[in-house]
């Protein structure tokens, strides 16, 4: 079965941060073989300002990630005029997917200090196993989301 892995951001605008941690993330999950990462760039965040207009974020991220096998772009969040939380976007591609893929959210070690506040968390680790990406080798995160919800 297939590892699927929802990575949503602002991506305001895409960086090789965002890039290192969807490919160590894929590596964790048997390669580009067994492992698409699905970049989900968000209309509104709840956590900051958006500055870069939907079409240049498509544009930019499309760049970006063009020459990285198993690396896709999903609109699903840019395509919907409202906010749109973490949990609309699971289950969306819960649907889509249902029984035939692993599903995984990709968050970086930042948001596992506040994923408990997130609108809907349980029905999110409901659907999908949530993973983090350590960006600082050295400082630990909570383990209180860590041993409720979350792997590393």
């Amino acid at each position: 079965m297939k590892n699927i892995v929802l990575f949503g951001g602002s991506f305001d605008p895409i960086h090789n941060g965002h890039i290192n941690m969807a490919l160590e993330a894929q590596k964790a999950l048997g390669g580009p073989s067994y492992c698409e990462i699905i970049f989900i760039p968000n209309r509104v965040s709840v956590w900051k300002e958006q500055s870069i207009d939907p079409i240049h974020k498509i544009n930019m991220i499309s760049l970006a990630i063009k020459s990285y096998r198993g690396f896709s772009l999903s609109t699903f969040e840019l395509d919907s005029f409202e906010e749109n939380y973490t949990h609309i976007t699971v289950e969306h591609f819960n649907n889509i997917y249902k029984d035939d893929a692993n599903l995984f959210l990709l968050i970086g070690q930042d948001q596992v200090e506040t994923f408990h506040k997130w609108k809907n968390v349980d029905d999110i680790v409901k659907r999908v196993q949530v993973i983090f990406y350590r960006r600082e080798k050295n400082k630990d995160p909570d383990k209180t989301n860590i041993d409720k919800q979350i792997s590393e």
